[in-house]
């Protein structure tokens, strides 16, 4: 998912990257939850971006989310698997480091405590990757983010399922 991204689009390793909220075109069918409330658009020109890859994916984003649910099966009994979880970050809106500290969870779990998107890239419009492998998951992955200073932001989502998990 790339949030806040003007339309769909592939990598150069062959990952769909769906726009989030869907605006153009239809929905991809892929069924997400976000919790809406205070959350802000904000978006720049991929070349702003500093990234190896994925400009594009990290010069949009949501600011103030709280969490999203990406349903990944609709069947009702659904075999837990399990997935490697990458969160794409890039400072868009100039902040020094220390103005924009967020905890991410997943499935419930903090993954990253004060996590702060500027002191990680070492300045404003760098990507961030945070990858997290070994996520287990059945019907839904379900991504928390929660401020303690500023407001939060994310610039995409991205889910590979590893393997079936063992019960």
């Amino acid at each position: 998912l790339n949030f806040n991204a003007p339309g769909d689009r592939s990598s150069d390793d062959n990952v769909l990257w769906f726009e989030c909220p869907s605006v153009a075109g239809d929905p991809p069918g892929i069924p997400v939850k976000m919790d809406s409330a205070g959350v802000y658009r904000i978006r720049k020109e991929p070349v702003s971006i500093i990234s190896d890859r994925t400009p594009w994916v990290s010069a949009s984003a949501l600011g103030g989310i709280s969490s999203v649910e990406i349903t990944l099966s609709g069947d009702q009994d659904v075999q837990e698997s399990t997935y490697t979880v990458k969160l794409y970050f890039a400072e868009l809106e100039n902040k020094a480091p220390g103005e924009r500290v967020f905890d991410i969870s997943i499935q419930g779990d903090k993954v990253s405590g004060s996590f702060d998107i500027v002191r990680e890239a070492g300045r404003p419009d760098k990507e961030v990757v945070r990858s997290f492998h070994g996520i287990k998951a059945g019907k839904s992955i379900i991504i928390g983010l929660t401020p303690s200073t500023g407001a939060t932001l994310i610039c995409g989502i991205e889910i590979l399922k590893e393997n079936l998990a063992e019960k």
